[in-house]
């Protein structure tokens, strides 16, 4: 991917198919990436929480994405907005989203999650709109 300096990539609403390409992890820049509104499918690859220095703002909502929530987001220190809502994640909420100190919005609604809210999400001090209508957890 040649675009290795793009700092805000929105691809939202495109009909985009397949699986989120994991290249989009290693754009050293980015600090917004919206793909929301598409058909992606599969799990959300490690690499976008892995190398996330400068990631801001993830915004996957409307997709058909599964699979579990990635732990390693809590690693995410700059983010500030989390939009996962109606996709096809299951698991749980994980307790190290809690380390998002910058965190102001995060919305999980409409998703197969269960076992309640970590209480680690009181650490994210910003947080001002929580979203987690719809957490229908299948047995």
């Amino acid at each position: 991917f040649g675009c290795r300096r793009i700092q805000v990539l929105n691809l939202a609403g495109n009909m985009l198919s397949g699986k989120i390409p994991s290249f989009l992890g290693e754009l050293p820049d980015m600090n917004t990436l919206s793909l929301s509104f598409n058909r992606l499918e599969g799990p959300i690859p490690q690499e976008l929480s892995s190398r996330c220095s400068n990631l801001k703002h993830l915004l996957l909502s409307g997709n058909f994405l599964t699979g579990t929530i990635p732990k390693e987001l809590g690693n995410c220190s700059r983010l500030q907005t989390l939009m996962l809502s109606s996709n096809f994640l299951s698991g749980s909420i994980p307790k190290e989203l809690g380390q998002l100190t910058k965190l102001q919005s995060l919305d999980v609604s409409r998703n197969s999650l269960g076992k309640g809210i970590p209480v680690e999400l009181g650490n994210c001090s910003n947080l001002s709109v929580l979203i987690l209508t719809n957490l229908i957890a299948i047995s």
